[in-house]
């Protein structure tokens, strides 16, 4: 593949993976530019990942709950459901009433339906061109492409004639930290503009290693690539750039994440950059990663996956 045009499919795939089920799209404070293999662009067009800094303030929860992604009934529930809206609905109370991981999920669902709220057919005929410009060999399934980008446009087409989206995913994330899920509270940290103090990114490594709750791995994975810690020896290996974030989310596949053709993060990928011809999400990146680069994230994942097993965050600083 030409190089200019590698850079580009690269880029798209950046911007879906660091997307995700639970990427929140405010645009991050200038800091300068960071690291990594090209700019990140998304599916509505804001430059991701999405935000920078973090409540420096705020103590690591006593009471951190795992969100387990699609290995929970409820997470299956949101990954199947043919209308978000209705989801929503039976949710609500609960998440109201303290369960973190609901209050994430409607979050994910308001976030999922942003793309689509202006006019779904220009969106639906956009992602049609996108996919017609993408190389031959990373858009050779057209039905695939077709299918996943008419369900996200039935999904959303109910909570779509809502008002305020941005304000609900802002008010459930909160909700679901709140509740003690680790998963929103690092998506709350993504919505604040406050850098990360060293003694808080500490904190949050050792939650997240304790949990191995894949979901949160991710999540941390897209915030590790802003480099908005103060506390610098982290981005020696596993933070600051892209490669980085590749390492996390298939670190997170690992531990339970659907990164099969079907699951949301590879479904995505093809919804919003018409690349369909991935197996798996490692797949997506063997294909688009020059080989080098793909060696070294995938040297990062295992290294990951035994600092995760062992519980060892010291080895994170090393």
């Amino acid at each position: 593949m030409k190089s200019g045009r590698r850079f580009a499919v690269v880029a798209l795939l950046a911007g879906a993976v660091a997307a995700g089920m639970y990427a929140w799209l405010k645009p991050p404070p200038s800091k300068g530019p960071t690291s990594g293999t090209a700019a990140v662009t998304g599916a509505s067009g804001t430059v991701l990942p999405a935000a920078s800094g973090a409540q420096s303030n705020q103590p690591p929860s006593q009471k951190l709950k795992s969100s387990s992604g699609t290995s929970t009934p409820v997470a299956r529930s949101f990954v199947q459901s043919r209308n978000l809206a209705q989801f929503v609905t039976e949710n609500s109370e609960k998440a109201k009433n303290g369960d973190g991981e609901r209050a994430m999920l409607i979050a994910a669902a308001y976030q999922e339906c942003m793309s689509f709220g202006v006019d779904p057919a220009a969106y639906v005929e956009m992602r049609r061109q996108m996919y017609e410009r993408q190389p031959k060999e990373m858009a050779t399934d057209r039905q695939r492409f077709d299918d996943a980008t008419q369900r996200a446009v039935a999904r959303c087409a109910e909570l779509n004639q809502q008002h305020d989206r941005q304000k609900q995913i802002d008010q459930w994330i909160a909700m679901g930290a709140k509740a003690g899920n680790l998963s929103a509270q690092i998506a709350a940290i993504q919505l604040s503009s406050e850098p990360l103090s060293a003694t808080r990114t500490r904190d949050l490594l050792t939650d997240v290693v304790s949990s191995q709750d894949p979901e949160a791995i991710s999540q941390l994975g897209n915030l590790m690539s802003l480099g908005i810690s103060d506390d610098k020896s982290q981005f020696q290996r596993f933070g600051g750039n892209m490669d980085a974030n590749y390492a996390w989310q298939l670190a997170a596949c690992a531990f339970g994440m659907d990164c099969s053709a079907d699951g949301p993060k590879v479904q995505q990928i093809c919804q919003t950059s018409g690349m369909c011809a991935f197996s798996s999400l490692e797949d997506a990146y063997s294909k688009v990663l020059p080989p080098i680069e793909f060696q070294q994230v995938t040297k990062q994942r295992d290294e990951l996956v035994a600092i995760l097993r062992q519980g060892d965050v010291n080895s994170l600083y090393q």
